[in-house]
């Protein structure tokens, strides 16, 4: 089957490791496929749109906030903030603006405000119009917060309303999601726990419910990885039975791997 060039990050390539005894017959490998690749591409959408909001956050205001030449996104975007609307516009362009993470974007996102950035209370929203990240266009609202203090621990919500992701093949697909999140300050970590549901052009969707915290490091984000490094979510698509989709034990490899039934497969997001 042909599957789908999403950008640097996403499905460059997929490599199987089966481990059921009707592994050899194409019609179960076909479906196997099927899946493998819906749930990648649900995956690299979630991680994408959170990436926006990272993004986003990054400009907010707040005590201690880094200068423009510190931004993962870099200095070759414009930056415009409008104090008096606590509005933010973040335009990379039309050419392509490659930050300090390796990513180049093109196009622009507005983010709105409210207090002061992880402040109790505070929340922001981001919107991405026509918003070009390694080929991928997105669209839709991202509302970030409140936030809330636990213990040294910063919780808020990202919710994703309208959105819409073109992947760099042309295909297409709509999601939802709404996720929890616990940034531990002693480890740098964002824990996450959630669900999202992404329908693709065919009318098929798939849902994911996370059963075990998913965990973002932030040394990995910062080199460019938009995937968690450790965590479980259990998959459904339409038409077929629960699936398993593990991150692994926590290291910054792009990978994943992906139980249907007696078949698992090792999904690589980054390497050919």
């Amino acid at each position: 089957m042909k599957f789908l060039k999403l950008s640097t990050f996403a499905i460059l390539a997929l490599f199987f490791v089966f481990v059921a005894c009707d592994k050899d017959d194409p019609v179960v490998e076909e479906t196997y496929d099927a899946e493998t690749e819906a749930t990648a591409n649900a995956a690299v959408a979630t991680s994408e749109f959170v990436a926006v909001a990272f993004v986003g956050e990054e400009v907010v205001p707040s005590v201690g906030k880094k200068g423009v030449a510190d931004y993962s996104f870099g200095a070759c975007a414009s930056v415009n903030h409008t104090v008096l609307t606590k509005t933010i516009t973040i335009d990379f362009g039309t050419a392509g603006c490659t930050g300090l993470d390796g990513r180049t974007r093109k196009g622009s996102i507005t983010i709105v405000y409210d207090g002061i950035f992880r402040n109790p209370g505070s929340t922001f929203v981001v919107t991405a119009s026509n918003y070009e990240v390694d080929g991928i266009v997105i669209n839709g609202t991202i509302t970030v917060g409140p936030y809330t203090t636990n213990g040294t621990n910063l919780d808020f919500g990202i919710a994703v309303s309208n959105g819409s992701i073109v992947y760099a093949d042309g295909s297409q697909a709509t999601t939802t999601f709404t996720n929890t999140y616990s940034y531990h300050t002693d480890t740098s970590e964002f824990y996450v726990t959630g669900s999202s549901s992404t329908t693709f052009a065919d009318g098929s969707s798939l849902s994911s419910t996370i059963t075990s915290d998913l965990i973002w490091k932030t040394s990995c984000t910062a080199a460019g990885n938009p995937f968690p490094s450790t965590g479980v979510q259990a998959i459904v698509k339409s038409g077929s039975p629960t699936m398993v989709l593990d991150w692994g034990t926590g290291t910054c490899d792009y990978k994943a791997s992906l139980t249907v039934g007696r078949v698992t497969r090792e999904i690589d997001f980054q390497n050919l």
